[in-house]
């Protein structure tokens, strides 16, 4: 319509894709195990995250990751919620506020592992391997 009345070409989307370098990702692990944000961690630094670091989880165990965006970056959000391929994302000031995004890992962070296999913990005894 924009092109017919007025000369102009449509506007495409416009989801910005977030170096991952330059995001502050802050983690509350409310898995019920207490081990989700150690593999959550590990999946987003292994896909190029630097900015990764531990933050006080709340009092209430979290049934689905919430992948909060600070200072509404929803973009930032949607990209790691995808890369993960669990949770909802939120625009909300909920999460911590030294942070892009704020993870809350719920119980379904198991489903990573689907994805990516290798974040797996090591059982209790057993060395990972050094290759």
């Amino acid at each position: 319509m924009m092109a017919k009345f007025f000369g102009q070409a449509p506007v495409a989307d416009t989801a910005v894709i977030r170096d991952p370098r330059t995001l502050r990702v802050a983690i509350q692990d409310n898995s019920p195990s207490g081990e989700g944000g150690q593999a959550i961690a590990r999946a987003l630094e292994s896909q190029g995250f630097r900015g990764v670091f531990r933050s006080k989880k709340s009092k209430e165990v979290v049934k689905t990751t919430r992948v909060i965006a600070q200072n509404a970056d929803q973009d930032g959000a949607e990209q790691i919620q995808a890369l993960l391929g669990v949770g909802e994302v939120q625009v909300d000031s909920t999460g911590n506020i030294e942070s892009d995004i704020t993870i809350q890992v719920g119980a379904d962070w198991q489903k990573v592992l689907s994805t990516m296999p290798s974040l797996a913990l090591p059982a209790a005894g057993v060395k990972p391997s050094k290759r």
